[in-house]
Formats: C-alpha cells, structure tokens, sequence
C-alpha cells in the first residue's frame, strides 16, 4: 500500500468547528495551485462543500482510532514537509499505527505541497513508488 500526502491531522483551522458552521456555510473557498511543469493537470475546483466533508473526517477518525493497526501488508508513505494540507505529522502517525505490517518506509519530501504527485519533486515521487511496489 502507498500513503501519498494522506491526512489524519488536516492543516485547516476551521476544521473542528465544521459539525457546527456546515448548518450556516455550505461552501469553503480553496486556492488554486498552479504547477509550471505539469500545466494540464491544473484543473481544480474553487470551493469545497462543507456536508460531505463531514464524512471525510468521520473515514478518517475509522482509520485512525481502528483500520491503520490491522493493516498488515508492506507500506509507503509520502509525506512533504512544507504541507499546507495535511499536517505532516500525519506521516509519522500512520507509520507508528502501521506497527502490524511487515515492512513500512516513511519518505520526506523538502520542496512539494500536497498534490506530490503534481509538485517539482513529482519525478522522485514515482521513482520511490515503483521501487516500493518492484521490491
């Protein structure tokens, strides 16, 4: 399995308030990201509805409090340091959650933001992917 900027903790301040401002804003604002190497995947969304997010955090509390411990295949995680997502402290939770699997590796990225796969580094990226999944 790969974990590619995969959050449990998000970077967002609004977040705990959301079971609350969901009833009175449906919509959140995001910023687009432009990455120079990779024009034609810049296709993005310019709001978030508030509703479905709800679940998302609930998918992601099942997998804290419950599913990361009883995965037991070999495991990658990608993590940038300079997140404005997911707090990267997020990587070191799913590894140590990850102790039953046979095998996991924690990568550091210095130079991406969230979409590592999109970002300057993205090369590197596929490069520790297919080495993972060629071990």
């Amino acid at each position: 399995a790969a974990f590619i900027s995969a959050p449990i903790f998000v970077q967002d301040k609004r977040a705990p308030l959301l079971a609350f401002l969901r009833f009175f804003i449906h919509y959140l604002p995001k910023h687009k990201k432009n990455y120079q190497e990779l024009q034609e995947y810049c296709i993005s969304y310019a709001k978030m509805p508030t509703k479905p997010l709800m679940s998302l955090f609930k998918l992601l509390n099942e997998c804290k409090n419950k599913l990361l411990a009883e995965i037991k295949i070999p495991c990658l995680i990608l993590q940038s340091k300079t997140e404005h997502t997911v707090q990267p402290r997020s990587a070191e939770y799913i590894y140590n959650k990850l102790a039953a699997a046979n095998s996991r590796r924690l990568v550091w990225f210095e130079h991406s933001g969230h979409i590592l796969t999109l970002d300057r580094e993205h090369e590197a990226v596929f490069k520790e992917i297919a080495d993972f999944f060629a071990e």
